[in-house]
């Protein structure tokens, strides 16, 4: 019989993964961020668990640490833009 292997994870930017457990069904990875920075998505949680399951699949997509307070905005800009460019002789609309 063979162990199951997850594979390795690396650590998120700003952040640690502890693999102490391995990486073979039934270990655990544990997340953490930096000092200042929480995990995407969820700032209340410290920590984030990943399973080694049976398939060799984690059970879950490794987390992102983002500075504490940040939030993510997404600016759509319409196809056709505008822009006046003014030197000290001249300008021009491009």
């Amino acid at each position: 019989m063979f162990d199951v292997d997850c594979g390795t994870l690396v650590s998120p930017t700003n952040g640690h993964v502890d693999l102490s457990q391995g990486t073979t069904f039934g270990a655990t990875a544990t997340f953490t961020c930096d000092v200042g920075y929480a995990l995407q998505g969820n700032s209340a949680l410290t920590s984030l668990e990943l399973d080694c399951m049976a398939t060799g699949l984690w059970s879950n997509t490794p987390p992102v640490c983002q500075i504490k307070g940040f939030k993510t905005i997404e600016i759509k800009l319409s196809t056709c833009m505008r822009f006046i460019i003014f030197s000290s002789s001249a300008y021009a609309v491009v």
